[in-house]
């Protein structure tokens, strides 16, 4: 048997980051492009979101990493941090 203790982890208020938003979303569709990885019609659609955590996370979600990198990505609780780093890594995969 399992067990488990679990919290629920709040980011607190949606920062606002629109140039990191949009240079990670930028990039994201180059990212997709040159790897012909489809990615299915998200709601609302990325460059219309505005939260740079749920950004993140979608895009981290497409690159192609270990499963040690993408626990160190759900690890990153600060949003804006986490979108610089999934950034960076679509950068460093290039």
């Amino acid at each position: 048997m399992f067990q488990a203790e679990i919290a629920d982890i709040n980011e607190g208020p949606i920062p606002d980051a629109p140039e990191l938003i949009q240079t990670a979303v930028a990039r994201f569709e180059v990212y997709t492009a040159a790897r012909g990885i489809h990615v299915p019609e998200i709601w609302p659609p990325l460059d219309q979101t505005r939260d740079p955590g749920r950004i993140a996370d979608i895009i981290a979600g497409f690159i192609d990493l270990p499963i040690s990198e993408k626990q160190g990505l759900l690890a990153t609780l600060d949003p804006v941090a986490r979108l610089e780093r999934v950034h960076a890594l679509m950068e460093s995969h290039s």
